[in-house]
């Protein structure tokens, strides 16, 4: 991805995941979630948190794992910043 925006997974809720403090995501920006590269939107943005709805299954993630951002192509689409 070109942007370079990466974070690390602080918690994880079904679907929902946390990143900890100020992040440089942008609402509704589509991400890539672990090493697998699940897509996911930033949902929420707050001051000491960063909300990620995930659209794929996330029992296999673990705290640490890598959030990416930037323009996530899916299906062969690519998404505005």
């Amino acid at each position: 991805m070109s942007s370079g925006k990466t974070e690390k997974i602080y918690g994880i809720n079904g679907p929902v995941i946390y990143l900890k403090g100020k992040t440089d995501f942008k609402m509704s920006e589509m991400v890539h979630v672990g090493e697998e590269k699940l897509v996911g939107e930033v949902i929420s943005l707050d001051k000491d948190r960063t909300t990620v709805q995930e659209y794929e299954e996330t029992s296999g993630l673990h705290p640490g794992e890598l959030v990416e951002g930037g323009s996530v192509g899916y299906a062969g689409t690519r998404y505005p910043e």
